[in-house]
């Protein structure tokens, strides 16, 4: 699971999940706080820290291995563009290709 809170110019992104690599599982559960700032629907996010939470058993190099460096260091940029869907929700991209769905609570 992946939670973005944005508030003002500052944002915390919470991953949450599992790790399954051949027989090994670990606990992912990780916090990086940013600043961003906002250009119609494009979002300019610079990651400020990368917090491992007590919960978290994987390894680093590991999970480099699937996510951007974003989540998991300080002073590293990420873009994405949020695009609404319909009412019910936003489809988010970071290039040309839609990554994911967002569906409103």
């Amino acid at each position: 699971m992946v939670n973005f809170i944005f508030q003002g110019n500052n944002g915390i992104v919470s991953l949450k999940g599992t790790l399954k690599q051949g027989d090994k599982t670990t606990s992912v559960s990780r916090k990086s706080y940013f600043d961003f700032n906002q250009m119609k629907q494009v979002y300019h996010l610079k990651s400020i820290s990368a917090v491992t939470t007590p919960a978290d058993n994987s390894d680093t190099k590991d999970l480099a291995r699937y996510l951007p460096l974003f989540y998991l260091e300080p002073g590293l940029k990420f873009d994405f563009t949020a695009y609404p869907a319909s009412k019910e929700g936003y489809v988010f991209s970071t290039g040309q290709v839609p990554s994911f769905y967002c569906a409103r609570k």
